[in-house]
């Protein structure tokens, strides 16, 4: 009898041992809504995970949506994708007490999708916790495009991929990192001219007859009539220019038939024709700075923020 006793005591005095070793964490089942609906976060079927952008997760059989799970701000990387339950997703090893619960959406994917509030209770040790959050449409801001092109374009920083339907202006979320990329143009158009003025007497060329605006223009009407094209980006079409006594005329070919065809020249660096500007109201707007692999400075919009590129001929 005394024996008995004994181990039933040394049983109750043992219990909250095994019990901390049995479970020394809660778990939570998180389930995800967006009005009113499931907001899918997983899937079996790999076309489907194709379409929607999601990942294999780990070595399973499941796909997932890109995030980050939160707890307290900090990630947490212990949950699970659930069978049949689409739209949640098991979370192991919570600590005892009181916590919150997010998913941060932009953290891998570029989208103005996040969580409306985070999940918030006291986690009890040993038990399976149920949870919802809503997913919502967060703050965004506006992004404008100025510029003489079609050559500047938006990218996101998240995964370094263009913006989609942002050619001249585009809603764009806060918190995610953009910058500006100038791409290589492929398309040709008519080239811009530029000549070197030949006359007899060097101190000719500073006579008013000589006007620069009114050469380029008849150097830019032989370029029409005769259709040289050129890389806007990168080429310019040069002409030697003879004067004599106010009169100019472009270089004639040996026989003086014709007129010779320009150079098709690389314009030099530092001289492409345009300066970048961007103004984030209500600030002035301030130059803009490309690196030699065409990626720009980037940037972090606010809420309700208007941004405007602006890309101005240089003078």
């Amino acid at each position: 009898m005394k024996l008995t006793k004994y181990l039933i005591l040394l049983f109750f005095l043992l219990l909250p041992i095994f019990s901390t070793h049995a479970a020394p964490y809660s778990v939570l089942e998180l389930c995800a809504f967006s009005d009113g609906q499931e907001f899918q976060l997983s899937t079996k079927d790999s076309d489907e995970a194709e379409k929607s952008g999601f990942q294999q997760f780990k070595e399973s059989e499941f796909f997932i949506r890109n995030f980050k799970l939160l707890i307290d701000g900090t990630e947490h990387v212990f949950y699970k994708p659930i069978e049949k339950k689409k739209n949640c997703i098991r979370v192991d090893k919570i600590p005892g007490g009181k916590h919150t619960v997010s998913l941060n959406l932009k953290a891998g994917t570029y989208t103005t999708l996040e969580t409306a509030a985070p999940y918030i209770t006291t986690f009890k040790v040993g038990l399976l916790h149920s949870g919802k959050i809503n997913i919502v449409k967060g703050p965004v801001a506006t992004v404008e495009i100025h510029q003489l092109g079609k050559k500047i374009v938006l990218f996101e920083a998240i995964t370094d991929q263009q913006v989609p339907d942002c050619e001249y202006s585009c809603e764009v979320p806060t918190g995610v990192p953009l910058y500006f990329v100038e791409k290589p143009s492929e398309e040709k158009e008519l080239c811009r001219p530029t000549f070197q003025l030949v006359v007899e007497n060097e101190r000719d060329k500073n006579l008013g007859c000589y006007d620069k605006k009114a050469i380029e223009e008849m150097l830019g009407k032989y370029i029409k009539e005769n259709n040289i094209m050129c890389n806007p980006e990168v080429e310019i079409a040069f002409f030697r220019v003879f004067g004599e006594g106010c009169i100019v005329a472009p270089a004639v070919d040996p026989e003086g038939i014709g007129v010779l065809p320009p150079q098709i020249r690389i314009v030099p660096a530092g001289n492409k024709g345009s300066k970048y500007f961007v103004a984030r109201y209500p600030k002035d707007k301030e130059p803009y700075h490309f690196n030699s692999e065409k990626k720009g400075t980037e940037f972090i919009p606010e809420k309700e923020e208007i941004i405007e590129f602006f890309e101005e001929k240089a003078q």
